[in-house]
């Protein structure tokens, strides 16, 4: 039995397993390889390129699993490559473990590769020296992203990378925070930023602040002479113009200081700053009244915002009266119709809106309505009246009989038949006994157009054949927005009869 086991396990194969590793530069490295049926022979880890001494593992009993290890500080990207396992045996057992280091990129460093300066165009490059992999470079300005150009060179096993942006700048630029952002896989979502703020060189500006009131003599003054620029001048020349400064006058930096005004500091001050970019002044006029002086004091109010204001109100002015002279020259109606075939018993005539259509079989009834006309400056102007007697201003009955008189005495109206006029239906109508009928429904409606309308309701033929009647006379025409409407020749006529009717009443 003793013989049979021992053949058993001389027939049983060792076998080497090797794991591969990954590990930051810096780092400790752990390579391990897994020994199966071990019988305690000889195992050396060891990396080809000789950098790393072997290892050897001592045995830990025959026919057992076993963990050899090697550990490895601080490594380096030098350390890189594969390690062997070997097992030394009758035949010799070898599996490679690969070791993968990286490399995290630093905090970038930004620079300038020349100074910024106003109207010129600056050019910032973002570097990082060394990793692996690659790392990704970002720009940032106010939280948007700016694209930049890439480049990179190789460094042995690690890699060196530029990004770099072009743009032009002006002052409002100085001061503005750029962002280099470099991410790495070894990094997670962590990222390492380097901030640059731009420094924009520029021209100065100069400004004095004027004082508030008036100056007399006896009082006193201080011009400060406000001063920007980068860099900002290091000094501010205070000068009067054509002379020197008065006495009395102190300077103080960009102040200028007078204890007491006499009419002798009269005259232009001039503040005056330059640096490298540039040169800039500004002027105060200097005017010392008497202490009895009445001055006139002006508006702080600009003279081109007051002839501003006077000439939006000649210009509604004018437009008012443009409005007013059309609306008194327009037409007096846009009503088609009513419903009235003379007087009512109440000696009242209802006004009507009658929507032309067609001719139908039938003797039906169409609701009249007044068009709503919004109140605005064109209704009122439709409520002025032209000057003399217009319609409003005589009777309604007179005025009727006269312009049906007028109407019949023309020998322009035909008088339609009353058959053509009124269709039997359910509901019959007897033809008027008046022979004048026609002439005093048509007077009746055209009078209404003119005055406009309420709501009534009215026979669709007998006010489409006055409607035709009177458009074949040129007192009524088709009004674009629908239905019909009075024409400048009609309201003449109109007027011109209600004025015979006026002076008419007078001699009686």
């Amino acid at each position: 039995m003793g013989r049979r086991a021992a053949a058993s396990q001389g027939m049983r194969c060792q076998a080497v397993q090797a794991e591969n590793v990954t590990v930051l530069e810096g780092g400790t490295a752990q390579i391990s390889c897994r020994l199966q049926n071990y019988d305690g022979s000889i195992v050396v880890i060891q990396n080809p390129a000789g950098r790393r001494s072997s290892s050897m593992a001592p045995g830990n009993g025959p026919l057992h699993p076993a963990l050899v290890r090697i550990a490895l500080s601080n490594v380096s990207v030098w350390d890189e490559g594969g390690y062997f396992c070997q097992l030394y045996t009758d035949d010799t057992h070898h599996q490679v473990a690969t070791l993968s280091v990286s490399v995290p990129p630093d905090v970038p460093q930004v620079e300038a590769r020349a100074q910024p300066v106003e109207g010129a165009e600056v050019e910032l490059t973002c570097a990082s020296s060394r990793s692996k992999p690659p790392a990704t470079l970002r720009w940032f300005r106010d939280r948007h992203e700016i694209p930049g150009a890439l480049s990179q060179q190789e460094n042995g096993k690690t890699v060196s990378l530029r990004s770099t942006v072009r743009f032009p700048v002006d002052r409002r630029d100085d001061g503005a925070l750029l962002s280099c952002e470099a991410s790495h896989p070894a990094l997670g979502g962590l990222r390492r930023v380097r901030h640059y703020r731009l420094d924009v060189h520029f021209a100065p500006t100069v400004h004095i602040e004027p004082p508030a009131s008036i100056l007399r003599e006896g009082d006193s003054l201080t011009l400060t002479c406000s001063v920007t620029g980068n860099p900002l001048p290091r000094a501010v020349q205070w000068s009067r113009v054509n002379g020197s400064l008065p006495e009395k006058v102190e300077v103080s930096g960009s102040t200028l200081m007078v204890s007491r005004l006499s009419r002798a500091h009269n005259g232009t001050y001039l503040c005056q700053a330059h640096n490298l970019y540039g040169r800039a002044a500004d002027h105060y006029t200097l005017l010392v009244y008497d202490p009895g002086a009445v001055v006139e004091t002006h508006s702080a109010v600009p003279f081109a915002v007051i002839g501003g204001i006077l000439a939006l109100l000649v210009f509604a002015v004018i437009c008012a009266l443009i409005v007013t002279t059309w609306c008194s020259l327009r037409q007096k109606g846009s009503y088609l119709t009513h419903e009235a075939s003379g007087l009512d018993e109440h000696g009242e005539v209802q006004e009507a809106f009658l929507n032309d259509g067609d001719v139908r079989e039938g003797n039906k009834e169409y609701l009249l309505s007044r068009s709503r006309t919004p109140i605005s400056l064109f209704a009122y102007c439709r409520q002025s009246k032209m000057p003399g007697v217009t319609v409003k201003d005589v009777n309604q009955q007179e005025f009727v009989c006269a312009l049906s008189a007028f109407l019949k005495k023309s020998g322009k109206l035909k008088v339609p038949d009353w058959v053509d006029t009124v269709k039997l239906a359910k509901h019959k109508e007897l033809a008027p006994c008046d022979e004048n009928w026609f002439y005093t429904r048509a007077a009746s409606t055209v009078r209404h157009l003119y005055l406009r309308g309420a709501w009534a309701r009215g026979s669709k033929n007998v006010a489409r054949k006055v409607l035709q009647a009177l458009e074949g006379l040129k007192m009524v025409e088709k009004d674009p927005n629908g239905g019909r409407k009075l024409t400048p020749q009609g309201q003449r006529d109109l007027d011109r009869i209600a004025g015979q009717v006026a002076a008419a009443s007078k001699k009686q």
